[in-house]
């Protein structure tokens, strides 16, 4: 499956060649940025692409009955890309034993993820941004009734304000 994903990533750069001008970029510093977003992107789209054909395979048929899983393809592969996905991929011994090891993982988790794909550090920066705007904005509301309170304290002391 390697291969699939070396191609996807190429069809890619091709992609990005011919509608934009990124040959202007080759071989500067803001290209090695380029290519590790595009690099990142695409495999990202890939796992992502992988894990719908893989819970089709698993709605249609699944391991329990793979002869029928065959027979229903996803609608964006053929018969011959399918085949060979779920022979190459989804029924490998390799690729059973991981997927078995992650569910078994993931049903141990007491408290499961919600963030999506946002890493708990990102999470918990935009919260603690978010506390530090709302400490400052009750402060300032603080200040603004402390000297509403004294002016009008002081006046008291003295005598009425006339308007």
């Amino acid at each position: 499956m390697q291969f699939n994903f070396i191609f996807y990533m190429f069809s890619n750069y091709f992609f990005l060649q011919y509608y934009f001008n990124v040959d202007k970029f080759v071989g500067t510093a803001v290209w090695d940025g380029l290519r590790a977003g595009v690099e990142e992107d695409c495999a990202r789209r890939y796992r992502d692409r992988k894990w719908q054909l893989h819970k089709h395979f698993e709605k249609v048929g699944g391991r329990e009955n793979p002869e029928e899983a065959l027979k229903h393809p996803h609608h964006s592969q053929t018969k011959e890309a399918w085949s060979d996905l779920v022979r190459g991929v989804f029924l490998d011994p390799k690729f059973i034993e991981k997927s078995e090891k992650n569910k078994q993982n993931r049903s141990q988790q007491k408290y499961p993820s919600t963030g999506g794909s946002k890493a708990y550090s990102q999470s918990r920066y935009e919260e603690v941004i978010i506390t530090v705007i709302i400490f400052q904005m009750l402060l300032e509301i603080f200040q603004m009734l402390l000297e509403i309170f004294l002016f009008f304290h002081r006046f008291k002391q003295r005598e009425s304000p006339t308007f």
